[in-house]
């Protein structure tokens, strides 16, 4: 094993402990906000295997192609697209984290709002207590 491949993997199990962390906090634990921090922390685990999933080795530059201008344009060759594609960063990934990113923060100021207004109206935000009716 290389130590590209170690890397790889430890990588790839570091994210994946990290999510089960978050989704065992979640399940586990009966306080709202820190469902809501386990919440994030395991959307950014999930962000991250998507990014390391999304990850080229050797793409070493953005996807936009450099090879026309205004004036004089001419459409690039199939060798031009063929090494160009071999070179550029799949932007596909990066723009599903970022929409990823903006929902999740969409529903995280939700989910507070909704924590802090069951707080005012029950006195707790334990959800065993909330369950039971006690307060």
């Amino acid at each position: 094993m290389t130590i590209e491949e170690f890397l790889w993997y430890y990588i790839l199990f570091t994210i994946l402990g990290t999510a089960a962390v978050g989704l065992c906090g979640m399940v586990c634990r009966p306080h709202m906000i820190k469902k809501l921090i386990m919440l994030t922390i395991y959307s950014d685990a999930i962000e991250m295997l998507a990014v390391l999933l999304g990850y080229r080795v050797l793409a070493t530059q953005p996807p936009v192609f450099f090879g026309g201008i205004l004036e004089g344009f001419t459409f690039p060759t199939e060798a031009e697209l063929r090494d160009f594609a071999s070179s550029a960063v799949d932007p596909i990934p990066q723009v599903l984290i970022v929409t990823a990113i903006v929902i999740g923060l969409a529903v995280m100021l939700f989910l507070a709002a909704i924590s802090i207004k069951a707080a005012e109206l029950f006195g707790t935000q334990n959800l065993n207590k909330l369950e039971v009716g006690e307060s």
